[in-house]
C-alpha cells in the first residue's frame, strides 16, 4: 500500500460534493483550488519535479468555468470534446493522475 505524502482533505470533500451534484463550472473552479493547495504543500524536491505539471494543469483550467457558464457550445464546436461531461471527466482524470504521481490523498 502506498504511503501518502500530501492530503487534500477539505478540498477533496468539496470536489466530491460538486461532482455528485453535477455542478460542472464549480468542479473546474474547485480543481483549481485543489491544484493551488497541493502546490503549496509540496516539499522543495517534489515541487522541482512535479511543480510544472501542476502549474500547467492549473493554467489549463483558466477560463473554463466561465465558458461552461456563458458559452458551453464553444466546448463542443471549437474544442476537442463532444460534451461538457467529457471535458469534466478529462480534467478530473488528469487531476487524479497527478495526485497519484505526487502521492496526494484526496478525501472522499
Amino acid at each position: 500500500m502506498p504511503k501518502w505524502k500530501y492530503n487534500l482533505k477539505e478540498d477533496g470533500i468539496a470536489l466530491r460534493e460538486l461532482v455528485n451534484d453535477e455542478k460542472e463550472a464549480e468542479i473546474i473552479e474547485q480543481l483549481q483550488k485543489c491544484y493551488y493547495n497541493l502546490l503549496s504543500q509540496l516539499v522543495p524536491n517534489d515541487k522541482a519535479y512535479y511543480g510544472s505539471a501542476i502549474e500547467e494543469a492549473y493554467s489549463l483550467l483558466d477560463g473554463e468555468a466561465e465558458v461552461i457558464r456563458n458559452n458551453p457550445d464553444e466546448i463542443i464546436n471549437e474544442w476537442e470534446f463532444t460534451s461538457i461531461e467529457e471535458l469534466i471527466n478529462c480534467r478530473l482524470r488528469e487531476f487524479y493522475n497527478i495526485c497519484d504521481d505526487v502521492r496526494c490523498w484526496v478525501e472522499l
